[in-house]
């Protein structure tokens, strides 16, 4: 058992002994990690839903793909040990696939809020496919909006200045009308077959971080009624309480800044990722049923291998400790703190080995998917230069953004082995922020 991990774990008999048993199988060091940090985690969050969604009193579970996917598979394992009685279902969704076709039913200020949001690397074609135009429809808005190069990567001032010319677009607003009415009718025979309208009390449990999947089922149609969501955290506050309950447990949007910034929801998630690719809508098949339209997963490679080992190991970690635990007894504090301890120590201080062993996870930000970085960066020194603070601060006083984003900071620095303090250099130099200043007054 790794030393920085060893105490947290001790806390929790039945962990010790799990990890006792299954890290003879860790070969390497993702692995390693999984068995001592991915797993424990994940059981004691899923252990948490599962004791909150009977004290409310639900009936079922959805569990929303893809960061719910290895969820549900612990969840099974728990619940067949310790005879949980609650329905447990998988539902195939994504931010895309709820928003299209919501976008008719909500206000035109929020439909341009959701379809024009900042991302990483982001070009007018990653923002127009958010709306999933059609050929013929994007000839159209770039026609109208006057713009001549939609693949080049966009500015902080270039973006601002797309969004202003696409919410005055007509054309934009109407092909995103038309589109999203024609998703609505299969999405929702999909949400009824799969018994979201049939009055059934139920939860829905995900990752997290602002909660607008929960609020676009909601939008989405009076039959659906008032959900309950189980999150490993948020970020921000739920923008209304006709969305339903909200119910956190890692972190809350009113957590402290150090349990915050020791958190990386981007690793988390590759942490949480499942062998299926994304969720883009719904169809009939030839039998009649509803089935999800997903983009293809990438079997085989190295990313979806490891993601594959990690769902095993996560299942086998469940269906032993659960067999050694009293199911009568559950301990929330406990388990939370176990979890900021095991957190903690990976996420914000892990070994040039561990993060290496993560590095063959590739992440995006958008809805889109539209493009993919690598989570942990190997040309470091450069990367990390221009993620400094008062780098950062600067170029974004220029309009300009860094050349690749940082999904994992903390990774990042440890394959690169320059120290930790690196990215916390004495900050802003006066004569740096002067000639900023000069800057902008000529161009202003």
């Amino acid at each position: 058992m790794d030393k920085k991990y060893a105490a947290a774990l001790r806390e929790y008999a039945p962990f010790v002994q799990t990890v006792g048993q299954l890290l003879p199988q860790a070969d390497n060091a993702h692995a390693r990690v999984t068995v001592q940090v991915t797993a424990p985690v994940l059981y004691a969050y899923v252990r948490s839903v599962l004791h909150r969604a009977e004290q409310k009193g639900l009936k079922r579970l959805y569990f929303l793909a893809r960061d719910g996917y290895v969820m549900l598979e612990i969840a099974k394992e728990i619940a067949k040990v310790h005879r949980i009685p609650l329905e447990l279902r998988y539902l195939y969704c994504s931010r895309a696939s709820l928003r299209m076709p919501s976008y008719h039913r909500i206000s035109q200020t929020e439909m341009m809020d959701l379809l024009l949001h900042r991302g990483t690397n982001l070009t007018v074609l990653h923002i127009l496919e958010r709306a999933a135009l059609s050929p013929a429809q994007l000839a159209q808005v770039l026609e109208e909006t006057g713009i001549s190069d939609p693949a080049s990567p966009l500015s902080e001032n270039d973006f601002e200045a797309v969004c202003t010319q696409l919410r005055g677009s007509d054309a934009f607003r109407e092909a995103v009308l038309e589109n999203s009415r024609a998703a609505y009718a299969d999405t929702m025979a999909y949400f009824r077959q799969e018994g979201l309208t049939d009055g059934t009390p139920f939860g829905i449990v995900d990752t997290g971080w602002t909660g607008s999947m929960q609020r676009s089922l909601r939008q989405l149609s009076e039959e659906i009624p008032p959900v309950t969501g189980f999150y490993f955290g948020m970020f921000a506050r739920p923008k209304s309480t006709e969305d339903g309950v909200y119910d956190t447990w890692y972190f809350s949007a009113d957590s402290t800044i150090s349990v915050r910034t020791k958190f990386n929801n981007n690793l988390f998630e590759c942490l949480c990722a499942a062998p299926h690719g994304m969720t883009t809508g719904y169809r009939r098949d030839a039998e009649g049923h509803m089935v999800p339209v997903r983009r293809p997963a990438e079997q085989g490679t190295p990313m979806m291998q490891t993601v594959e080992a990690q769902i095993s190991l996560c299942r086998a970690f469940a269906q032993r400790c659960a067999a050694l635990e009293d199911a009568k007894q559950f301990d929330a504090d406990r388990m939370h703190r176990i979890s900021r301890r095991l957190l903690q120590a990976f996420m914000y201080r892990p070994s040039a080995e561990e993060a290496e062993g993560f590095a063959v996870f590739r992440f995006c930000d958008d809805v889109t998917e539209a493009y993919a970085a690598s989570l942990v960066q190997h040309d470091c020194r450069r990367i990390l230069h221009q993620h400094m603070p008062h780098i950062r601060i600067l170029r974004k006083l220029r309009g300009m953004k860094p050349d690749s984003e940082l999904f994992w900071s903390y990774g990042t620095l440890a394959v690169s082995g320059l120290p930790f303090q690196f990215l916390y250099r004495p900050a802003l130099r006066s004569w740096d922020v002067i000639r900023c200043i000069l800057d902008l007054c000529k161009r202003n």
